[in-house]
C-alpha cells in the first residue's frame, strides 16, 4: 500500500505564523505519520508538505485502509487545534499493489491522483 499526503492550508500557516511555526508543525505531523506507518512500514517527506508512506501488502484490506486514513486526519486535526484560525488537515490517496499498479511508480502516480481527489473534496 502507498498512501500519498498532503498538507491543506500549510502556506497559510506559514505566512501567518512564520517559517520556523512551520518546520515546528512539519516535524509534529511526521511524528503522526511515523507512529501511524512505521510498525508496518516506512514514512518519507518528499517535498514541502508532501509525504509518502508504504505499508505492506496485507495492510491493503478495505477496513483497514479506512481505519489508518480516519486516524491519521483525527491525529492531525488534534496537533492542529492551536491553530484555530486556519483549517489545516491532511489530504490523502491510497494505491494498493497489485490492483493499482505493478510498479512503484505507477502506485505512487495512483495515490497522487487519489490525494487530489480528497482533496477537492475537502474543499467542499
Amino acid at each position: 500500500m502507498v498512501l500519498f499526503m498532503d498538507l491543506n492550508k500549510f502556506k497559510s500557516l506559514n505566512d501567518t505564523y512564520g517559517h520556523y511555526e512551520g518546520d515546528q508543525y512539519l516535524a509534529k505531523v511526521a511524528n503522526v505519520l511515523s507512529d501511524r506507518l512505521s510498525d508496518q512500514g516506512l514514512i518519507c517527506r518528499i517535498g514541502g508538505d508532501e509525504f509518502i508512506g508504504v505499508r505492506s501488502v496485507e495492510c491493503c484490506e478495505a477496513c483497514d485502509k479506512h481505519i489508518l486514513i480516519t486516524n491519521i486526519k483525527q491525529d492531525i486535526q488534534d496537533i492542529s487545534v492551536i491553530y484555530p484560525d486556519l483549517k489545516l488537515g491532511i489530504s490523502i490517496g491510497v494505491a494498493c499493489f497489485p490492483l493499482d499498479g505493478q510498479s512503484t511508480q505507477r502506485l505512487i502516480e495512483v495515490a497522487d491522483e487519489r490525494m487530489y481527489i480528497d482533496k477537492h473534496k475537502s474543499r467542499h
